[in-house]
């Protein structure tokens, strides 16, 4: 599930409205849910899947704006097994 984030820029003068930017997050302890369960990666254990998400947050990657982000990673993972 995405997560919606709110930014604001700067406001240089009081007069200036706030502009307010959506960002949508994507976590990895979902995106890895959604791997374990589709079937595209049928030798990934829980626990190689538990690596994988330490590894993100050691990258600091827990929160992607690009979920494709964590494909390639895990594809990455997954080669170096």
């Amino acid at each position: 599930m995405a997560k919606e984030v709110e930014s604001k820029e700067e406001v240089k003068n009081t007069n200036e409205k706030v502009t307010v930017k959506k960002v949508r997050l994507y976590n990895v302890v979902d995106f890895v849910k959604g791997a374990l369960g589709s079937g595209l990666y049928p030798n990934l254990t829980k626990v190689q899947a538990s690596g994988f998400i330490s590894l993100m947050r050691s990258k600091d990657m827990y929160y992607v704006e690009d979920e494709m982000k964590f494909k390639e990673e895990l594809d990455k993972f997954v080669s170096n097994l």
